[in-house]
């Protein structure tokens, strides 16, 4: 019987050790949280790249509302259209880090503008 009890601890154990933050351990549910990171694209004539900070959405907002807020922001403090701006999720905060470096590392013109939503 402790055999058994060690035995089902064990599977337990490995079972949650592979689950990211916020995730059950079967991964069914996904994450209770996402994590962001907002780009816009270069535009012509060496415009640009924008990049936000990464920020949870806490508040539930959804991507498609994080793209236009982060659209609006572009055109009124660069007076860029932003209009390529999109927002990505991520299961954790590393994970969204991790995207905008690799889509930015070869760009030369960055602009990290520390954006994130109003909550």
């Amino acid at each position: 019987m402790k055999q058994l009890r060690i035995a089902t601890w064990t599977a337990v154990a490995l079972l949650a050790a592979g689950a990211r933050a916020g995730e059950t351990p079967y991964g069914s549910q996904g994450p209770s949280v996402y994590y962001y990171a907002c780009i816009a694209m270069p535009g012509p004539n060496g415009a640009p790249a924008y990049v936000s900070a990464v920020f949870a959405d806490t508040a539930k907002v959804g991507q498609a509302a994080l793209n236009d807020a982060f659209r609006k922001f572009l055109k009124q403090k660069y007076g860029s259209s932003g209009q390529n701006g999109v927002c990505q999720a991520a299961a954790s905060a590393n994970g969204a880090e991790a995207a905008n470096k690799d889509m930015t590392q070869h760009m030369k013109n960055v602009v990290e503008t520390g954006w994130k939503p109003s909550s």
